[in-house]
């Protein structure tokens, strides 16, 4: 029926056309949407055809204006320049007088019953409809069929990642002037204003149907918008209402309990009967195209590649992100914080401790960590008790990493002024790089504390991972802050600018007792037994020890995913206890001295542990460390080399004229002791922490009051 004899608008339809570019193929497309309009209105139908001119070249704009239509009963023209389709979409929308919109681009055709089918259906349909095609035909550079659904429990899930429609809707007028299209621009780094739209669309509450028996016939070229698109932007929608946590628990609660009845996957859907041209409409409609434009082959059509806009993996991170939003529930949060993982490591301890003088110069902080890379070994003692803590892969372990990524960048969105905190690891630099164009104006903290090294032909080699994140993103960063001097030294040096980008916050650890008599003939080796911490260098030790009579005892603390205990068989002056959880639990009164080996660091926290325990260190002069053990002032600070023989006799050498010197140890105690009072204390840690981000000292904040 024409809604003309209700009175809604003076045209059943509009088509609002978009143009850009596509000067010689224009004419296949208006052609295409000449026929289908002749088509409806030989059933009454009125269409009216609204051409948008957005920045468009001459050739293009002389073809769309001298075109010989038949079938539309009005036509409109429209000069925007945007360079943008959605708000050339939206001018064309306002332009339009129809009762209904249906959207079309300048180089596909469709076929010649889209505008009747979806017409007669929107008699019934109501205004909370969305209307698609059934299929999308490839033609061009690739050939594909395509098949779509109507909106149910299964297809909602897919939208987070993926758009389980195409770009063409029909819809009601008022629909569209009340939600306009988002502005996508490849520059702002986000693209897809079709997928936004129709995600919006299913936030509010519409239903989105496909028509069976239509089809829009997309053409692939090189060139196009969409290549464009992909090329240059992150390949997601901007933020849309749809991903925001509480929106999502609602609209897709009943989506979530029918993907867990499915076994956790969806209920495979029939593919259409194939070959297309046994069937009478798809024929009838695939012959009218050919006629228009001969790259619609049916003969090609037939053997085309089909695919389903269901994917149950699509559905899949639905269901993940709707667990996690379930978990976060309606909490808001001021700071998001990415991890690998949680260990007893210090990088966590120093991320933690910045965390604790956050909460404690402004207790309405909110803060939400991430997770983003498998281990078992789950420390939550290094994070404040406040912190929500969500483990993709502890949730869902099979989640492939790229949707592990997605599912971070919706939920950082959620929380537009949240300040992102990035500490150095695959899933924080994996993360940020793919969607820094669209994170850049964020407040971003990247935790950097040293470069990796090894030694090649006895030289010292530095890898360029941390670095080169830093090198590719120093722009986008907000700050990049470090436990110690030397990492920042070195970064300035190979950038030649943004030292302003830099801040140093030296680790906060409290005096916990007096120097130590050291009453014993032992001393204490304690981190991780990786191969940064350079534990073959322990065993090369205990040997030079023992070619020099010497009964000191090294008690060797700590646990390593590859680390085997054989390396210290055979050698009785080596007394392995196993992995610890704090340093309290291992050191002791016989310990009068801790070592330290290390191939490469920033300034590791067990020396401030040490020294916290009254034990002079006995350390190699790699990162950071100098900072703190200023040879023969705070402690022993030995040259590093790649030669473990020559390094060992110089340890040994030095922890046998140390165990000489009780006086020398109580002096070298004091000082680093002094030095942590100066430069590590609780009070000095925070107000450097709260002057970085902005936030007044409660001090501060009471005066001000008065």
């Amino acid at each position: 029926m024409s809604f003309l004899r209700e009175g809604v608008a003076p045209f059943d339809c509009s088509i609002v056309l978009t143009v850009h570019g596509e000067r010689h193929l224009l004419t296949r497309s208006l052609a295409s949407l000449d026929a289908a309009a002749l088509y409806a209105g030989d059933l009454g139908y009125r269409c009216e055809l609204v051409v948008v001119h957005d920045a468009t070249d001459p050739l293009t704009s002389t073809i769309a204006r001298t075109y010989p239509f038949k079938g539309f009963v009005a036509i409109e023209h429209v000069v925007t320049e945007h360079r943008s389709l959605g708000p050339a979409r939206n001018s064309g929308v306002r332009a339009a007088h129809g009762a209904f919109i249906a959207t079309a681009d300048g180089d596909d055709l469709v076929s010649i019953n889209m505008l009747s089918e979806m017409l007669a259906q929107a008699s019934v349909a109501g205004e909370r409809t969305l209307m698609f095609p059934e299929l999308l035909i490839g033609f061009g550079a690739q050939d594909f069929i395509g098949q779509y659904y109507s909106l149910d429990d299964e297809i909602k899930l897919t939208f987070l990642a993926a758009h389980p429609y195409v770009s063409r809707v029909f819809g009601p007028r008022s629909y569209f002037l009340a939600h306009p299209y988002a502005d996508a621009r490849v520059s702002s780094g986000y693209a897809y204003e079709d997928w936004h739209f129709n995600a919006e669309a299913v936030a509010r509450g519409m239903d989105l149907h496909v028509v069976r028996n239509t089809a829009l016939f997309y053409r692939k070229r090189r060139g196009s918008l969409l290549n464009e698109a992909n090329a240059k932007s992150v390949r997601q929608t901007p933020p849309t209402l749809l991903f925001r946590p509480d929106v999502f628990l609602d609209v897709m609660a009943g989506a979530y309990d029918t993907y867990c009845a499915a076994d956790r996957r969806p209920a495979l859907r029939p593919a259409i009967h194939l070959p297309l041209s046994d069937n009478p409409v798809f024929c009838e409609f695939i012959l009218a195209a050919n006629a228009i434009e001969p790259a619609v082959n049916p003969s090609v059509i037939d053997q085309s590649a089909y695919f389903t806009a269901l994917e149950w993996s699509n559905a899949e991170v639905g269901a993940a992100y709707f667990e996690i939003c379930r978990l976060i529930g309606a909490a808001t949060f001021t700071d998001i914080f990415l991890f690998p993982f949680l260990r007893h490591g210090g990088a966590e301890k120093y991320i933690g401790d910045v965390m604790r003088a956050l909460l404690e110069g402004d207790p309405a902080r909110k803060i939400l960590v991430l997770l983003g890379e498998a281990d078992p070994n789950l420390n939550m003692e290094c994070l404040p008790p406040e912190c929500e803590v969500v483990d993709f892969k502890a949730i869902w372990p099979d989640l492939e990493d790229r949707f592990v990524d997605l599912i971070t960048l919706r939920l950082i969105e959620a929380y537009g002024d949240a300040t992102i905190h990035l500490r150095q690891s695959v899933y924080a630099e994996r993360f940020f790089s793919a969607y820094a164009p669209v994170l850049g104006g964020r407040r971003t903290i990247f935790y950097r504390f040293c470069d990796e090294c090894s030694c090649v032909k006895g030289e010292q080699v530095t890898a360029p991972w941390g670095f080169s994140f830093v090198d590719a993103h120093v722009e986008h960063l907000f700050r990049i802050v470090s436990d110690n001097g030397s990492v920042v030294e070195a970064d300035v040096r190979r950038l030649g600018a943004y030292a302003d980008r830099y801040a140093v916050i030296y680790a906060p650890q409290p005096v916990r007792s007096e120097p130590r008599a050291g009453v014993g003939r032992r001393v204490l080796w304690a981190s991780r037994l990786v191969a940064q911490k350079r534990p073959e260098l322990i065993a090369a030790i205990a040997d030079s020890l023992a070619a020099r009579a010497s009964d000191i005892v090294i008690d060797v603390r700590g646990d390593g995913p590859d680390f085997d205990a054989a390396m210290f068989a055979g050698r009785p002056n080596i007394a392995y206890g196993g992995p610890f959880g704090r340093f309290a639990d291992v050191v002791n009164s016989e310990h009068f001295a801790f070592l330290y080996t290390s191939v490469f660091d920033g300034l590791p926290n067990v020396l401030l542990e040490a020294a916290a325990w009254g034990l002079p260190s006995v350390a190699p002069h790699v990162g950071g460390i100098a900072e703190f053990v200023v040879d023969g002032e705070t402690g022993i600070l030995l040259p590093s080399g790649p030669d473990d023989a020559v390094l060992a006799a110089e340890y040994a050498d030095a922890l046998i004229a140390l165990a000489e010197e009780p006086e020398r140890r109580r002096r070298l105690a004091l000082a680093a002791q002094e030095r942590l009072r100066q430069k590590h204390a609780a009070e000095v840690h925070r107000g450097a922490v709260l002057r970085l981000f902005g936030v007044e000292e409660p001090g501060q904040i009471e005066a001000a009051a008065q």
